[in-house]
């Protein structure tokens, strides 16, 4: 019997899987992004289930499934047996998969059934928040990678993985997106009060979901430089792309630029309290603020300073309370029992 990896009892990683792994994943991610593009733009795209879109996203799929069949034939030869045949971190991506394409039929059944969503029911689509769930879990394997082979650095092929599962978080709640609904910008000051309560929301949801994927690594591994910037400025591509806001992706590298060096000043002490509590403040406030930024320069504003500066501090606390999830404040104890 081939060794295992000594920290898992598992097949140990295979360089050549992992890079064609991500870069399935790659093409998985952008089908979904795609397809929601065409969605918008395209008249065909909400009439059939059957578009090129969707074989894009199914034929990507269909390579991830062959990585995987190709790498379970292989392990096998090895003479791994079937419980440890695949590495922990893609074991869950293989139920994922499953997922996927129970899901997938089952969004085709529902299509002639029920018809094809639009507007906001398509993100609200039982068969489309199951077509996430399974790609969240082919996608996040590299990811994963981190808990089960705990490098001292967050590998690249991580942070790739950390930004699909941010993109297919972010597709799936498009509209809470401030790319793709830019509230606070002048397309939208005739929503009145309601676009008021949306856009604060929408900075509420936002800042608590990037902070949040952030801090579920922040404490045990370190980003490589460069890592953050590459996070924002991919989310900012994919939703920029889908509603032609192309000036947001500018949004992305401005914020995650300031963010990665909010980070890098903060990393020799990140794992201390206070410097997390920091980022957690700073790291929303300083991507609201691009965004506000570009958003002015770019459309428009309707609202007052009153809600403009409002909302750069409702972005602050939601972040700076998230870190309460990571780190008990101090003094306090989780009771030994429930």
């Amino acid at each position: 019997m081939a060794s295992s990896d000594p920290k898992t009892h598992q097949p140990p990683g295979d360089k050549t899987f992992d890079r064609l792994y991500i870069f399935f994943c790659l093409l998985l991610t952008a089908g979904a992004y795609v397809d929601a593009w065409a969605h918008n733009h395209l008249r065909i795209a909400s009439e059939n289930f059957f578009t090129p879109w969707h074989a894009m996203l199914y034929t990507s799929l269909f390579l991830v499934v062959t990585l995987f069949v190709r790498q379970i034939f292989v392990n096998r030869k090895r003479g791994f047996p079937w419980r440890e045949i695949l590495p922990c971190e893609y074991m869950a991506s293989l139920y994922g998969i499953g997922v996927f394409l129970v899901a997938g039929a089952s969004d085709m059944v529902w299509h002639l059934l029920f018809g094809i969503e639009t507007d906001i029911d398509v993100y609200l689509s039982p068969t489309h928040l199951l077509l996430i769930l399974g790609g969240i879990m082919i996608v996040s394997a590299p990811l994963r990678r981190i808990w089960y082979r705990q490098p001292n650095q967050t590998p690249w092929s991580s942070v790739a993985s950390l930004s699909f599962v941010f993109l297919l978080l972010s597709h799936i709640t498009g509209y809470l997106q401030p790319y793709k609904n830019p509230f606070m910008s002048s397309l939208f000051q005739n929503f009145g009060t309601i676009g008021k309560i949306a856009g604060g929301a929408q900075t509420i949801f936002f800042s608590a979901l990037c902070v949040g994927l952030i801090l579920s690594i922040i404490r045990q591994f370190a980003f490589p430089p460069g890592s953050l910037t590459l996070l924002f400025v991919l989310h900012a591509i994919g939703m920029a792309v889908v509603q032609d806001h192309y000036i947001f992706i500018a949004t992305g590298l401005i914020a995650g630029s300031a963010i990665d060096l909010l980070y890098q000043m903060l990393e020799r002490n990140i794992k201390r309290t206070n410097a997390l509590r920091i980022f957690g403040f700073f790291a929303p406030i300083l991507f609201f603020a691009a965004y506000t930024a570009t958003t002015l320069v770019a459309y428009g504003t309707w609202w007052s300073i009153h809600m403009i500066t409002g909302t750069l501090l409702l972005a602050g606390g939601t972040g700076y309370l998230m870190t309460f999830l990571v780190v008990l404040p101090s003094g306090a104890e989780l009771p030994s029992k429930l």
